[in-house]
């Protein structure tokens, strides 16, 4: 509900190391040393501004109140720095924007009365810089905090995955040495076999077929042990494999994260 300023005022910008002020359009106006940059209601051109300018955004007047209340504008002297330190240059006095200091506060103000002005303002300027920079302090120190505690997440997350690899590592050794024995076996097996035939076929002239079925069936058995071996292995196998398979999927989440 300002009555001084409208919506979108003015706009500052900065080309070629030059400085520049544009009025949107206001209501009220926005002045370089007492001078309007626009009519009401129309955007101006950008207009280069210099150290030591005054400037005026809107204009003084008594409200509807009761009690005689006064809508003030805002005014600024600009106090423009280089980065080492210098002062940038005031306006050149044949510059149309020219204006002496006592014409444009009054006539009726002092010189003293200048000075408390721009105390004030320079005073005004250090407070919000001053807050500017206990925010900027204080926005750091949380990011800091926030870096600190994501760098421990991903060391334990590193660690987490140098763990998972060395169990990954000593599981595949076992897998490797597994599949090793199920080969063994297969090969004991038919060699179990073919030496089960060579013997019946070089004693079945000699032995009755008592002798032989009890051989036969004794023969079954060590096949059927043989059989079971490799049966508990293929499980054995088969469990490991899918534990490898979870594991995995653990990895791949902790890679997302």
């Amino acid at each position: 509900d300002c009555r001084v300023l409208s919506k979108s005022q003015a706009v500052f910008s900065l080309v070629d190391e030059k400085f520049y002020l544009r009025d949107n359009g206001s209501s009220n106006g926005t002045f370089i040393n007492n001078c309007r940059l626009s009519q009401t209601g129309k955007k101006s051109e950008e207009t280069e501004i210099y150290s030591q300018d005054i400037i005026r955004f809107g204009f003084q007047f008594e409200t509807e109140k009761t009690d005689g209340g006064i809508a003030k504008c805002i005014i600024a002297i600009l106090q423009i720095y280089f980065a080492d330190g210098t002062e940038f240059p005031e306006r050149a006095v044949s510059d149309k924007f020219f204006r002496c200091k006592e014409d444009v506060c009054g006539q009726e103000k002092s010189n003293h009365h200048q000075e408390d002005i721009i105390d004030q303002l320079v005073n005004i300027d250090t407070h919000e810089h001053g807050k500017e920079n206990e925010i900027l302090k204080e926005t750091v120190a949380n990011l800091e905090k926030k870096l600190k505690t994501k760098q421990n997440e991903n060391i334990n997350l590193l660690e987490k995955i140098a763990n998972i690899s060395n169990d990954e590592l000593h599981r595949v050794s076992e897998m490797y040495h597994l599949k090793e024995a199920i080969e063994c076996q297969k090969l004991k097996s038919i060699k179990l076999e073919d030496e089960l035939s060579v013997k019946l076929k070089e004693h079945i002239g000699n032995l009755n077929a008592k002798d032989l079925q009890n051989e036969l069936e004794e023969k079954r058995k060590a096949l059927k042990s043989t059989a079971e071996e490799i049966c508990l292995l293929r499980e054995k196998s088969k469990v490991e494999g899918e534990t490898m398979k979870i594991k995995d999927k653990e990895i791949s989440k902790l890679s997302i994260y």
